[in-house]
């Protein structure tokens, strides 16, 4: 009988980029319901400047303070080596750190970078998409809900 491959849990919190972010998010909530809550002015969720210049108008500095390489690295060991692989939680764990830091930079381009005319371009594009009979809607959500039902009956 062949021997199992061995597994070892690769995954663990990014935590010089995607929980200092995360605890910043927070944070800056709290005290952005503080000031609404008394009626005052609000700042800019801005990211810490300690991976970052600060430069709004260098584009490709704004993914500074977004970085996703340690996540990268973690997903590449934990995938590399089919005889030590690592937890398919790991898989979770790493994409789910990603995917957030990842729209958070979106997000923060997006809320610093866009003009109006810009941002309703973009949005009556998605609109479009969305509104479309093969758009993502309906192939991406509604029918892959359907394929994952049919395969469960089969």
């Amino acid at each position: 009988m062949p021997e199992e491959p061995k597994v070892t849990p690769k995954a663990d919190v990014d935590t010089e980029v995607f929980e200092p972010i995360i605890r910043r998010l927070r944070e800056r909530a709290k005290e952005e319901a503080e000031a609404r809550t008394k009626n005052n002015q609000t700042q800019w969720l801005m990211p810490e400047m300690e991976n970052w210049d600060g430069n709004l108008f260098n584009i490709e500095g704004l993914s500074d303070p977004f970085k996703r390489d340690k996540l990268g690295e973690m997903f590449d060991d934990a995938t590399k080596d089919g005889d030590d692989s690592g937890a398919v939680g790991d898989l979770q764990a790493i994409t789910l750190q990603t995917d957030w830091l990842a729209c958070m930079e979106r997000a923060f381009r997006a809320r610093h970078t866009m003009r109006r005319p810009r941002a309703m371009a973009h949005m009556t594009g998605r609109r479009r998409g969305h509104g479309n009979d093969r758009g993502v809607l309906t192939q991406c959500v509604l029918e892959y809900v359907r394929n994952v039902v049919k395969s469960t009956q089969a």
